[in-house]
């Protein structure tokens, strides 16, 4: 119901990202292909820029706290293709046009290191490698843009969005009031290293040829390309 108007979507996904913070895969499980048909559905009828954003965070969201295997499971039961087609058709855009950051930075970086270091399937086929290099250069550039540091801190929490509802002096004040910040995955202390520890791991296991990707993927932008190996010499990582 919150998902049929613009004003409300924006609860809707906190209230989801909420659902995935408090409860295990096993209690959501039967939920989930009803939930992602309907969050698919609404991105089909209307594809704004705001609804792009809100639906690829909380898929981050569901990939850090529970996989990809799973993400990837749920979306093919609704549709054979249908996971890959939002990876490299909404989400891998997405981070290229609207860089997340503060904590929503944060929830992308941890979900995009499972689905770029932990799904060795996404990097089997020529197809699903040209989307593996947007979704590694769309976290390389959140990296870049926070200055190769992620870190969630008091008043971070992101919401730049447009709410289409009459105001009245009480609801003002508790629609603008200010909100604690909730680190979802406070046992992730350095994102950034996690993924570059993830993406030398997974270098090493295909010497050449996922390092040719990246190149490829981010070598028409210099300043990050730059940017990223100055990161890498930084950590002392090496992607063979």
């Amino acid at each position: 119901q919150l998902l049929s108007n613009k004003a409300n979507e924006m609860y809707s996904m906190n209230l989801l990202c909420t659902l995935f913070l408090h409860y295990p895969l096993v209690t959501l499980q039967p939920h989930l292909k009803s939930i992602f048909m309907l969050l698919l559905q609404r991105l089909q009828m209307k594809q704004t820029p705001r609804y792009v954003k809100l639906i690829t965070h909380g898929f981050a969201f569901f990939v850090g706290k529970f996989g990809s295997d799973a993400f990837f499971q749920i979306l093919e039961q609704i549709q054979p293709g249908v996971a890959m087609s939002l990876l490299g058709g909404v989400w891998g855009p997405r981070l290229k046009s609207d860089v997340p950051t503060k904590v929503h930075a944060k929830v992308q970086l941890v979900g995009l290191t499972k689905l770029t270091c932990a799904t060795p399937a996404l990097v089997a086929t020529p197809e699903g490698q040209k989307v593996w290099g947007a979704l590694v250069s769309g976290a390389i550039g959140i990296l870049v843009a926070q200055g190769g540091k992620i870190s969630v801190a008091s008043g971070d929490d992101e919401d730049h969005t447009e709410i289409e509802v009459e105001f009245d002096s009480a609801y003002s004040r508790l629609r603008f009031a200010t909100r604690p910040v909730i680190d979802p995955f406070v046992e992730v202390n350095d994102p950034a290293m996690a993924f570059l520890r993830g993406l030398e791991a997974l270098c090493a296991s295909q010497p050449g040829r996922l390092t040719a990707v990246i190149r490829e993927s981010i070598g028409g932008e210099p300043e990050k390309a730059n940017a990223f190996g100055a990161m890498l010499t930084t950590a002392g990582i090496n992607l063979a």
